[in-house]
C-alpha cells in the first residue's frame, strides 16, 4: 500500500510547489488568481480567503493556477459558464457562483490581467513554477547529504587472511593502515 501512497505523496508536494511558484509571481506582479488549486476531479475542500479560492481536489495528478486574463470571457464555457451567468448557476450545476469575488459580475480590472503584465511580468509568472521545483530539488538533496553525508571509506583492515603479505607483515585485525 505504501508503495502506491508514497510516490502520490511525493508528486503532490511537486505539485503543490510547482503552482506555488506560479501563483506567488502573479500575486508578486499583481495578476489577479481566483483559483489556486492542487488535483483534478470532484473537490473534497475549499476555502477561500482574500481574492483567491484554495482547493484541494480528489485526483492528486496535477494542478493549476487560474490566472485572469481577457479570455476568461471567451473561455468560460470550458468551466461551465462565465461570471455574468453566476447569478443564474446553481452549485449543482458545477458552476461555483462565488468564484469570481470579490469583483463578481463587474469584469476584472485589464490592469490584473496576464496579458497586460510586461515581459518580464510574464516571463517570471511562467518561469516561477520551474524555479521552485528547483530550488524544492536543491533543498531535498541538501537535507539528504545533511542527514546521511557522504560514503567515508575506512583504511581500518576488519580482517585479514592467514599467509598473506599483510599478515605476514605483522598487521592485525582493526590495525589502520
Amino acid at each position: 500500500m505504501l508503495a502506491w501512497i508514497a510516490p502520490l505523496i511525493v508528486f503532490g508536494i511537486v505539485v503543490f510547489v510547482h503552482e506555488l511558484g506560479h501563483f506567488l509571481a502573479a500575486k508578486a506582479v499583481g495578476v489577479y488568481a481566483p483559483r489556486f488549486s492542487i488535483g483534478f476531479g470532484k473537490t473534497l475542500w475549499k476555502r477561500r480567503r482574500g481574492e483567491t479560492e484554495y482547493v484541494i481536489a480528489a485526483l492528486p495528478l496535477g494542478g493549476y493556477v487560474r490566472l485572469a486574463s481577457k479570455e476568461d470571457e471567451a473561455t468560460a464555457f470550458l468551466e461551465g459558464g462565465n461570471e455574468n451567468s453566476a447569478a443564474s448557476a446553481s452549485p449543482k450545476d458545477g458552476w461555483d457562483p462565488d468564484a469570481m469575488i470579490p469583483f463578481g459580475p463587474k469584469p476584472i480590472p485589464e490592469n490584473r490581467w496576464m496579458e497586460s503584465q510586461s515581459l518580464w511580468g510574464k516571463l517570471l509568472i511562467m518561469l516561477a513554477g520551474v524555479t521552485m521545483n528547483l530550488i524544492l530539488g536543491y533543498l531535498v538533496l541538501t537535507g539528504m547529504f545533511i542527514g546521511y553525508g557522504q560514503p567515508y571509506l575506512s583504511t581500518r583492515a576488519d580482517s585479514l587472511l592467514a599467509n598473506r603479505p599483510a599478515a605476514q607483515a605483522g598487521m592485525h585485525a582493526g590495525d589502520s593502515i
